[in-house]
C-alpha cells in the first residue's frame, strides 16, 4: 500500500524520509478498512428517535495519537499487504 502525501511528488512507502503516512492514514480510517481488529478502534453504537421507530449509527473514533503508529501504516512500512 502506497502513501500519496506531498512529501513526494510519486507514490512511496508511507514512514520513508520525510513521509509520516499521514496521507494513508487519513485515508484508512476513511475508508474504513483494518479498523475494525485495531486495538486502537474503539466502536459503538447509538440510537435516535427516528419517526415511528428508532435509527441506530455506528459509531468509530480512533485512538492512535500519530499516523505512524497506525498498525495499517506500519505494515504498509515495512512492505507488507493490508487488507482492502
Amino acid at each position: 500500500m502506497n502513501c500519496f502525501c506531498k512529501q513526494y511528488s510519486f507514490p512511496h512507502r508511507p514512514l520513508s524520509g520525510r513521509c509520516n503516512g499521514t496521507e494513508l492514514f487519513e485515508r484508512v480510517y476513511r475508508e474504513g478498512w483494518e479498523c475494525g481488529e485495531c486495538p486502537f478502534c474503539v466502536q459503538s453504537s447509538e440510537t435516535h428517535p427516528y419517526g415511528n421507530g428508532v435509527a441506530l449509527q455506528y459509531l468509530r473514533e480512533c485512538k492512535v495519537s500519530q499516523s505512524s503508529q497506525c498498525p495499517a501504516v506500519l505494515s504498509a512500512s515495512y512492505g507488507r499487504e493490508v487488507a482492502a
